[in-house]
């Protein structure tokens, strides 16, 4: 027999004599059967940080790109069964869709339109997320890198675009 306390910010698997049982909700729990443990699986929102890649766009500029994914656990049997690391699958799942999303984008499009391409990976990480049982409730991108020479000619930009509203005002 034992004694199995579940915090409220936990979901519980128990495990008799290897075997998946049950999950167990918060609380505590008196289990009576011989050769049986409990794994506590953290349930509270939390954030994966995807790191910064290099990706080439449309228009083959090179940039560093990382995101952000805001996930929880909703049903641990299926996130602790179905992969080895629930997290490990969601952050190639999110560097994978990245990808493809500015692959297939321009970089004037990928630095005017961040939002709207992190809300169009929402969709494909949210699917594999809830078939690995967690929620995925957004997915932002984090940094946007430019190369130092497109960095420079982006701050020429911006330089002319003042003088000449400068001269203008004059």
């Amino acid at each position: 027999m034992i004694r199995a306390t579940v915090h409220q910010t936990e979901l519980g698997l128990l495990y008799v004599k290897g075997r998946f049982a049950q999950v167990l909700e918060p609380g505590r729990h008196w289990i009576l059967k011989r050769a049986a443990r409990v794994e506590r699986i953290d349930s509270r929102r939390r954030l994966l940080h995807v790191q910064s890649q290099e990706i080439l766009t449309s228009d083959n500029v090179q940039l560093r790109l990382g995101a952000i994914v805001s996930m929880r656990v909703t049903d641990p049997a299926r996130a602790v069964h179905e992969a080895e690391s629930y997290e490990h699958e969601l952050y190639v799942a999110t560097q994978l869709a990245l990808r493809a999303a500015v692959a297939e984008t321009g970089i004037d499009d990928v630095l005017e339109r961040k939002l709207q391409i992190g809300e169009g990976l929402l969709d494909v990480v949210a699917a594999r997320g809830e078939s690995l049982g967690v929620e995925v409730d957004a997915v932002e991108i984090r940094d946007v890198i430019l190369p130092g020479d497109l960095r420079a000619a982006f701050a020429d930009v911006v330089r002319a675009r003042t003088e000449g509203r400068t001269a203008l005002e004059r």
